[in-house]
């Protein structure tokens, strides 16, 4: 009797779960409850762990941001179509927005910031063996696998990126043609610059913008974190995207969306890029699923940047506040613009991979270096996750599950460090 009874309500349970869904009065309201109620798309902490004898700060990248919960009733809920037809008015709302804000003629949405980039190059680079000029510390030289190159079959041309990200415009007028000819078909900027958060000057992408048309050679714009640009400057975005000819933006970084990047321009570019998406295997059916949180992003992420700067700048500030022989060497203040910070430290006392290991150790075990120090005054073992991004070089960077708590325990943690490698160096 009991199990026909469980039967009895569970088939009355699953026939008002589906007139609730139909019923768009009560929708919005019961979408939020079934999540809930039933765990859907669970939310977990970047900074949880189940061994309770340590704190997890993850520095390592706004790439670990999680989706809100708005952003998740808006993907329960998208309205949704082909893509590939065009019939997918979520993200058609999306591109036309990002458009609007870019002040440019069309959008595409792409499942990534690299085929982004990779798309941008081979729109605009049209014959096999054209040349892209590039900053040679930048993402599409260093971490895109030389798509550009071997899907492309586009030639890299690399210039010297300065340390804010810009580069002598001299000698990119020089790089840009040989005696006899153009050499280069496209050149690429990066802003903000990932390679320490610096945001590029108005009065660098105004000159360089200029150069450029005179030469009548495209300018791309990296733009993965351009936002956070535009609130350091307090400017709206399209002001320094004026003179580029494309950009690429990632809703799943700072912004806090779990998936997505825009390629904007004009739109027979985009018309372009559309076929190359398609080639590329990067054009979707129903994606408005995905396009849905990244229009809660563009309402909600952009105003809360600023507040990622502020904890980062608290972080660097310490840091340089603690320089020593031993660690934490050319902090350089004024090049702090926004989320991301590089933190170089004296290869003699300690590598970029030993400090990297030594951040992330949380172990009461005597042989996991954790002093007593930390264990006594914290009560716990505290680990930051960062990355090695070169020999004598971490980076850190902040986003919005960061909390104030989080960067005073990396503050007291890297102070631990600091003081046990600067005894073993007396």
């Amino acid at each position: 009797m009991s199990c026909l009874l469980r039967k009895i309500s569970l088939s009355w349970s699953k026939r008002l779960h589906l007139s609730l869904i139909h019923n768009p009065t009560v929708t919005s309201l019961y979408s939020v409850y079934y999540i809930s109620k039933h765990n859907m798309y669970s939310i977990s902490d970047p900074n949880e762990n189940n061994d309770s004898k340590s704190i997890i700060i993850d520095l390592r990248s706004d790439t670990v941001t999680k989706p809100s919960l708005a952003m998740r009733k808006a993907m329960f809920e998208a309205e949704v179509g082909d893509d590939h037809l065009r019939e997918d008015p979520t993200i058609e709302t999306l591109q036309r927005k990002i458009a609007n804000i870019f002040e440019k003629e069309a959008a595409l949405f792409m499942p990534s910031g690299t085929m982004s980039n990779l798309i941008a190059v081979m729109a605009h680079c049209n014959s096999r063996g054209d040349k892209v000029l590039i900053g040679d510390k930048s993402h599409i030289l260093q971490h895109e696998d030389g798509g550009v190159s071997e899907v492309g079959s586009v030639m890299i041309k690399t210039i010297p990126n300065n340390p804010d990200g810009t580069f002598d415009l001299e000698v990119m007028d020089k790089a840009c043609c040989d005696r006899t000819k153009q050499d280069v078909s496209l050149v690429c900027i990066e802003n903000t610059f990932g390679h320490g958060g610096s945001v590029l000057p108005i009065q660098f992408l105004d000159e360089i913008g200029s150069r450029l048309s005179k030469m009548k050679i495209p300018l791309h714009l990296d733009g993965a974190r351009v936002f956070n640009a535009a609130v350091y400057l307090n400017v709206p975005v399209s002001r320094l995207v004026r003179d580029c000819n494309s950009v690429s933006v990632c809703l799943s970084k700072g912004l806090g969306a779990p998936v997505g990047s825009l390629l904007v321009g004009s739109e027979k570019f985009i018309e372009r890029a559309r076929r190359l998406r398609h080639l590329l295997g990067g054009a979707m059916r129903q994606v408005g699923v995905l396009g849905a949180p990244g229009l809660v992003a563009l309402e909600n992420g952009v105003k809360r940047l600023a507040e990622d700067h502020k904890k980062l700048y608290r972080i660097a500030t310490a840091v340089d506040a603690m320089k020593s022989k031993c660690l934490f060497l050319h902090m350089d203040l004024h090049l702090i613009h926004t989320n991301i910070v590089i933190i170089r430290v004296n290869p003699n006392c300690c590598s970029a991979d030993d400090l990297v290991k030594r951040l992330d150790k949380a172990s009461n075990n005597r042989n996991q270096n954790v002093t007593e120090k930390e264990e006594a005054e914290i009560g716990k073992a505290i680990r930051i996750k960062c990355y090695k991004i070169d020999h004598d070089a971490i980076r850190f960077v902040t986003y919005n599950a960061i909390t104030d708590n989080d960067i005073e325990l990396a503050i007291q943690k890297l102070s631990y460090i600091n003081e046990e490698l600067q005894r073993k160096m007396d």
